[in-house]
């Protein structure tokens, strides 16, 4: 338990100051570390939706879901993919919660939970349909994190340039993977789906 608090406790502190720095990205400074002003857009966008809508840790692990004997990698999502990787390190940090300090009934989250009818497709829905929850959920979230940025329309032009730009990149990687004979690994269900979830949620909550 201790351990589990200490790494939760420690990405999202890492990460916090980079939330301060919203706004368009032309403003955004230079990052060393490699989380461009998009990332942290679509991770702390994922991370707050979670905690907001009360997502319970089975329903997190739907999403995350893994059949591969050696569990690397996630199924739904693109490895490397510049949309798909911090909405799967959001998941991955909202699933080490800890209950919050004090609460007499061990709460870990904020909302009520999810719909009933989006609860049963996670649970028992095919690959489409779980895809399509993901796609809908990561698109609710990052909408409702630009809508508090109350931005400018110079501004929305330059994040929803960016979010379809980046969908493109995650396309390209699909494709690289593919020609490599390494998409079974990276991209497994881009072999028999029409798109990346996540990178289209994302692209659909800023549209040009």
């Amino acid at each position: 338990m201790k351990n589990s608090l200490l790494l939760f406790l420690t990405l999202v502190f890492s990460l916090i100051p980079l939330a301060a720095q919203e706004g368009a990205p032309a403003r955004a400074q230079s990052d060393p570390g490699g989380h461009d002003e998009f990332y942290r857009l679509v991770f702390f966008a994922v991370l707050e939706g979670l905690y907001e809508d009360g997502v319970s840790t089975e329903e997190v692990n739907f999403m995350l879901f893994n059949p591969a004997p050696d569990k690397q990698g996630y199924h739904y999502f693109v490895y490397a993919c510049p949309i798909c990787m911090p909405t799967v390190q959001a998941l991955e940090v909202y699933r080490l919660r800890p209950a919050f300090y004090g609460d007499k009934r061990r709460r870990d989250t904020l909302g009520s939970g999810l719909s009933a009818e989006i609860k049963d497709k996670l649970k028992n829905g095919g690959t489409g349909v779980r895809l399509g929850v993901i796609g809908q959920l990561v698109e609710k979230w990052v909408k409702r994190k630009l809508d508090a940025m109350r931005l400018t329309e110079d501004e929305k032009k330059k994040w929803s340039d960016g979010l379809e730009e980046r969908k493109k990149q995650g396309a390209q990687l699909v494709d690289k993977f593919g020609k490599e004979g390494s998409i079974k690994f990276f991209a497994p269900l881009m072999q028999e789906s029409k798109g990346c979830a996540a990178c289209s949620g994302a692209a659909r909550a800023c549209p040009p």
